[in-house]
């Protein structure tokens, strides 16, 4: 499995997914998580961004296109749609310490 997670600082889950500077991605093998690189997050330079109004995700759902899954706190409506369009599975922690989601994800 190949998970991305929004992120600041490589070790918390960041809050507001479309806003993350960048996303973490992680690769499940033999049952441990092995870090697999970084992308950019260029979505969140927008300088439109309203929540009341439909915006593109494209590029962020482009740059993690090859993940399975995405791991975050809390997704917007529009974000939400647009990875459900993608096929990206989203899951959902209260947890925010990347290591502790991430084990608990493998264990499910």
């Amino acid at each position: 499995m190949k998970i991305a997670v929004p992120t600041q600082d490589k070790e918390s889950i960041f809050r507001r997914t479309g806003r993350a500077p960048l996303f973490q991605i992680f690769v499940l093998e033999n049952g441990v998580w092995k870090e697999a690189g970084a992308v950019p997050n260029r979505h969140r330079e927008e300088d439109d961004h309203d929540e009341t109004k439909e915006h593109s995700h494209a590029d962020l759902i482009n740059r993690i296109k090859d993940c399975d899954a995405i791991l975050l706190n809390k997704v917007g409506k529009h974000l939400k749609h647009d990875l459900d369009n993608a096929g990206i599975r989203i899951i959902k922690t209260d947890i925010t310490d990347i290591k502790k989601a991430l084990e608990k994800v493998g264990r499910s």
